[in-house]
């Protein structure tokens, strides 16, 4: 019995390191060949070989160790982006993240055979939530102004196109834009496996018939500079500027950039249209580590529930399974530890041969999955086993019974080939992915479904909530200034202060972190606090979070030579900048990597389902809430923990919401909320409070509820009026809000809050 109803793969695309089209990958990797190089001049926005020779102050104490990577060239040759030019305003100035996506979803839609897409059609990627080029082009153009002369911000003269600095969900709805797509549109960061995670969603969504038609994969284009400062930070890149999966040699990873997409349609609708189908997927397994060592250290106990909760849903076992595209980066510990789960779970029985293209174009990181994927449809086709470079590969493959191959061998099979796909991400997110070849013939199961209909009638309840809104922090103070008329007090907030009980952190670890992660953590703390124990293999961690503007700043303290000249006051910037972004340490990277707010949680709690953050720039917590509420719905977890942040008082962004968002939207304001949910039975039956249940589309207003359907997504409300626009954290704001006044029978407006009629 299977609980995955088959998924077929209809449309392809990539843009990778030596590889603009998935043909191209396929012939690079049955070759063997090896795409990593130097990085190519003016990528890095400074001479990059300097931070490899000087490490002295002179560079702000930073250096590399290698500047060796995946670059993707001769993209220009095969987009132009002058055709969307009646789609979207200025394309031309649109971050090359954005022009990335933009090709791959008119290649995948038009391999799809899809002119016009369908109504339900949603889009889904990983993305790598560090700021990219453009995003830290408009940082810098902000902080240096036009003459580039006073250590002092200004609004005016910004240069670079204000659309950039929203790199985290922007682009997705961007493309969503230019497509017309009108299903589920966001951007996710589970690091490493944030593409399998997408795909797992998309595919979701499919199964649920709330989509028709999905693109999902992922794309990783965040600046290199600070890429390649924040892996030697962590000691995890190759000082020799090698990427070697499974060598005795290796001696770290090498990022690499690029995007991909595939169109997805459940398998019956495609067999019905007629499409021609690439593969099908057979299940996603996902996990969360837990408590942890350390974030950086893999776990094969997360590994195997991951893998485990795949073969499961899939009504297959590890034997099925006729190659392992493993997620091995060339880091020795991590591609260790691999080796070990699969022996794990795959037990005394015949092994399979593994892989990984890592060793063909490095690590890309939240697109690592889906150019896997790519990898394994060609090799379907081909029909034959992928070989990966490595002359020296580690003893513990042939011990444990595996097979590492050096060139490209026939895929014999007696039945459809399947290959299995994982990706393991810093922070403890796991996924594990199966995929097998088309035949022509559905796979003979039968698969345990929910009506969808019926999943979404179970009502879904907030039994705790904790809020820093402003300078008003708790529950009790944000309810105050609800209901109370008063004057327009600060929206910014000054201090977070975390208990140091069952922190689960060095605290001189959290000094390091940017408000996005310790605000999370504060008012976690406080939601907790109102309810009992949940139980760590069944609830999901859901956060709305978009990159802060402040992390672009490590790479302005780096290039600042180069963009001032030999006759600035370098001593005088230096000092300005340094306040918001000191020298980069490996806890600094770990506090402003845009998955961690989720696996902190994960940490501290003990946590083991799925969880990851959601980047929809002012729909990132609508957008998490919604995921959590779907996914209580569907039976996959037995309880949420959902919240957001953004910390909107940041100059740069200011300055960017005054050119981009409208003006009823530009006073800032810093807030976090978080929330647990469960289904409202069972927090009936376990006695916890109900602050209000959470319903889509009512057809007439209810006691005690909040209709998603009508939380404001953009323009003025009052909720804005007392605490500002918090950007990503905006939406859950005003479910928090909406919660406690349904709670309070309450409405609010200028003169405070009121009582609600009420239905009888």
């Amino acid at each position: 019995m299977s609980s995955f109803e088959p998924i077929a793969i209809v449309g392809r695309s990539c843009v990778l390191p030596g590889a603009l089209s998935p043909e191209a990958l396929f012939e690079a990797v049955r070759d063997a060949r090896v795409l990593i190089r130097e990085a190519p001049a003016g990528a890095w926005g400074i001479d990059s070989e300097k931070l490899l020779a000087d490490k002295s102050p002179g560079v702000g104490a930073e250096h590399v160790v290698s500047n060796r990577g995946g670059y993707v060239t001769g993209f220009d040759e095969v987009f132009d982006i002058s055709t969307f030019a009646d789609r979207i305003d200025e394309p031309h100035r649109l971050d090359t993240l954005t022009q990335w996506l933009l090709h791959c979803a008119g290649v995948a839609l038009g391999e799809a055979g899809v002119d016009t897409p369908p109504p339900r059609t949603g889009l889904v990627i990983g993305n790598l939530s560090y700021p990219t080029v453009e995003h830290t082009r408009f940082v810098e153009d902000f902080w240096l102004g036009e003459g580039h002369n006073a250590p002092k911000p200004g609004l005016d003269d910004v240069r670079s196109d204000a659309r950039n600095r929203f790199s985290s969900g922007g682009p997705a709805h961007v493309v969503a834009a230019a497509y017309g797509l009108t299903g589920d549109v966001f951007a996710l960061d589970a690091a490493c496996a944030s593409s399998l995670y997408a795909l797992e969603i998309a595919c979701r969504r499919l199964q649920d018939r709330e989509a028709d038609l999905m693109l999902a994969g992922g794309v990783a284009r965040a600046d290199p500079l600070f890429i390649h400062l924040g892996f030697t930070a962590l000691q995890a890149l190759s000082p020799t500027g090698q990427s070697r999966p499974f060598h005795k040699g290796a001696d770290g990873l090498l990022p690499a950039e690029g995007a991909g997409l595939v169109a997805l349609k459940r398998l019956d609708d495609a067999v019905e249209s007629g499409d021609r189908i690439f593969g099908v997927i057979r299940g996603i397994g996902l996990s969360n580590d837990g408590r942890q060592s350390g974030f950086l250290a893999p776990s094969a106990d997360g590994q195997v529930r991951a893998m485990k909760s795949a073969y499961a849903q899939a009504g297959l076992t590890p034997q099925d399974i006729g190659f392992i595209e493993c997620h091995a980066t060339g880091t020795p510990r991590g591609d260790s530890i691999e080796l070990e789960s699969l022996a794990l779970l795959w037990g005394d029985g015949p092994k399979p041969a593994i892989g990984s293209l890592k060793g063909n174009i490095g690590h890309p990181i939240t697109a690592s999955g889906v150019a896997s994927l790519l990898k394994m449809l060609s090799s379907f086709e081909a029909g034959l086993l992928p070989p990966t470079p490595c002359d020296d590969p580690l003893s513990l493959i042939d011990e444990q019974g595996f097979r590492l191959l050096a060139k490209a061998e026939p895929w014999k099979s007696n039945g459809p080939r399947r290959a299995a796909i994982s990706n393991f991400g810093f922070g403890g997110n796991n996924a594990h992915l199966i995929v097998e070849e088309w035949t022509g013939e559905a796979p003979a199961v039968s698969v345990s479904r929910s009506d969808p209909a019926e999943k979404i009638a179970q009502a879904v309840a907030i039994s705790a909530l904790g809020v820093i809104a402003g300078d008003q922090v708790g529950l009790p103070a944000f309810v105050r200034r609800l209901v109370e008329a008063r004057g327009e007090e600060s929206t910014r907030t000054e201090e977070i202060v975390l208990s140091m009980t069952k922190l689960g952190f060095p605290p001189n670890d959290l000094q390091e972190s940017l408000a996005q992660q310790t605000s999370i953590l504060q008012v976690v703390e406080e939601a907790l606090g109102q309810v009992g124990g949940l139980n760590p293999d069944r609830t999901g961690v859901y956060i709305g979070m978009c990159v802060d503007p402040q992390v672009a700043r490590h790479g302005l303290r780096v290039r600042l030579q180069e963009l001032l000249g030999s006759d600035a006051d370098m001593a005088g910037w230096r000092d300005v900048n340094d306040r918001a972004a000191r020298h980069l340490t490996a806890a600094g990277v770990i506090g402003c990597m845009p998955n961690i707010p989720a696996n902190r949680v994960h940490a501290q709690q003990d946590w083991r389902a799925p969880g990851f953050t959601v980047a929809s720039e002012e729909l990132s917590g609508l957008d998490a809430l919604k995921l959590a509420v779907r996914a209580l719905q569907a039976g996959e977890i037995d309880a949420a923990l959902v919240g957001a942040s953004d910390f909107s008082q940041e100059l740069a962004h200011r300055a960017a919401a005054a050119s981009v968002l409208p003006a009823d939207r530009q006073r800032p304001g810093d807030v976090a909320v978080a929330m647990v949910l469960m289904r409202e039975r069972d927090a009936t039956e376990k006695g916890y409070p109900i602050f209000a249940s959470l319903v889509e589309d009512m057809d007439e207003p209810e006691v005690g509820a909040v209709d998603l359907a009508l939380v404001p997504e953009a323009g003025e409300s009052e909720v804005t009026a007392r605490f500002g626009h918090a950007h990503g954290a905006s939406g859950l704001l005003h479910v928090a809000a909406g919660a406690v006044t349904a709670q309070l029978g309450a409405v609010i407006d200028r003169g405070g809050a009121w009582p609600a009629p009420r239905r009888q």
